[in-house]
């Protein structure tokens, strides 16, 4: 493994937000209490597909747990005021006891970003009761218990990198699900990603598919990974390779796109630009549980190394499906005090000698469980700018410059 010096890279938005039908199989969706068979580990565990309309069927997960025969804690940050308002302060660290995290009168000292909020139950009044929890592994038992099979929801969190066996995987962690209308035209699944290009990043055109691929790539935090067997620390950011496709009908308007938005003009020059766009999927659906599958699997599902859905895909290659991250636009953001339109899009942000590639430091090695994830990500909460065609239209014409 090589020696590097820690890496001036900082995690950007990275969000996804899925709108449909909740698909629950009480045979494959829960794991509750499920014991660790190599260490004192008990967690509980979540995937769960969304069913997005035109989008495919599209899974997010959580995991949570605990050790049975050791201390353990719930790291927290505290909050601070900021321009007249309560925002998350992250210097403030809150190392909690387990036994307290359900605790409610103490979550006014916690930052907004420490919660997974869940509202799929109403009160005795018929209103939607939200409630807040700590701990993946509390959310995850009261979910088994409210959600229930067919009911349209509204699911956030978080997309977070990692890399098994050289292939760059995207793991979709729930932060939130709230109860939805029921409203087929508009189920969706969407994206919000930073992404670091160069001059040579988008590919050319494929008529047969209407995109410009783009070979990018995103910055994460790794905290621990395995490495012959035995636990070794990361603890920063590095980046991870990654294919996203930029959707023009029509080449012409593409390169207007390319050009402005994705075409650094010099070598060596990154630019982080901020994109949104769907997550599209679509294929067959897998019928083996993971009960069905070897030890040796299910040991790295538990270990959060494999989701159970890839462990599945694993073991029955013909049932694999594709899901391709498409980018309608960049983020559009207002800024100064007129509101003017601007891409988002940093152009001095990195240089190419700033890239840590995972594979630097962590040569054919896996992920290890347990570990941390850093909690300092930009998805801080901003305007939201719905992008129209005619938007982006007077942006490629030269607005916001």
């Amino acid at each position: 493994m090589a020696s590097k010096e820690k890496s001036a890279l900082k995690k950007s938005q990275s969000s996804f937000m899925l709108y449909g039908v909740a698909r629950v199989n009480e045979q494959y969706t829960y794991k509750i209490d499920e014991k660790s068979k190599n260490s004192d580990w008990i967690y509980n565990s979540m995937n769960i597909g969304i069913e997005c309309g035109e989008y495919g069927t599209i899974y997010a997960e959580m995991m949570g747990g605990y050790g049975a025969d050791r201390e353990n804690f719930v790291y927290l940050h505290g909050k601070k005021e900021e321009d007249g308002k309560m925002v998350d302060d992250f210097s403030d660290r809150i190392k909690l006891d387990w036994d307290q995290r359900l605790e409610e009168s103490m979550f006014d000292s916690y930052g907004n970003n420490c919660f997974i909020r869940v509202g799929i139950a109403n009160d005795e009044k018929g209103n939607l009761h939200i409630k807040k929890f700590l701990s993946e592994y509390d959310a995850i038992a009261y979910i088994k218990e409210y959600l229930t099979d067919g009911m349209v929801v509204r699911v956030r969190g978080d997309l977070e990198y990692s890399q098994y066996e050289n292939t760059v995987r995207v793991k979709k962690k729930i932060t939130s699900i709230y109860l939805a209308k029921e409203d087929p035209e508009k189920y969706t699944a969407e994206f919000t990603q930073g992404i670091l290009i160069t001059k040579d990043s988008v590919d050319d055109y494929d008529k047969d598919t209407e995109t410009y691929p783009v070979y990018a790539k995103v910055v994460d935090y790794v905290g621990k990974v395995r490495v012959d067997g035995k636990q070794v620390e990361v603890k920063q950011n590095v980046t991870f390779n990654s294919l996203f496709y930029i959707m023009c009908p029509t080449a012409e308007k593409g390169k207007m796109l390319v050009n402005r938005a994705f075409k650094p003009k010099k070598s060596g020059e990154v630019w982080e630009v901020v994109v949104e766009g769907f997550i599209n999927r679509a294929g067959s659906t897998v019928n083996v549980s993971l009960d069905d599958l070897g030890e040796d699997i299910r040991y790295l599902v538990e270990c959060e190394i494999l989701t159970e859905e890839e462990a599945l895909e694993k073991a029955v290659p013909n049932a694999k499906v594709s899901e391709k991250f498409m980018i309608k636009n960049p983020k559009v953001k207002f800024v100064g005090d007129e509101k003017i339109p601007k891409f988002s899009i940093i152009t001095d942000k990195f240089v190419e000698d700033d890239f840590a590639d995972y594979a630097t430091f962590m040569p054919d090695s896996d992920d290890e469980d347990e570990t941390t994830t850093s909690t300092s990500s930009d998805n801080s909460a901003e305007e939201e700018v719905v992008v129209t065609d005619d938007l982006l239209d007077s942006l490629l014409a030269g607005m916001g410059d």
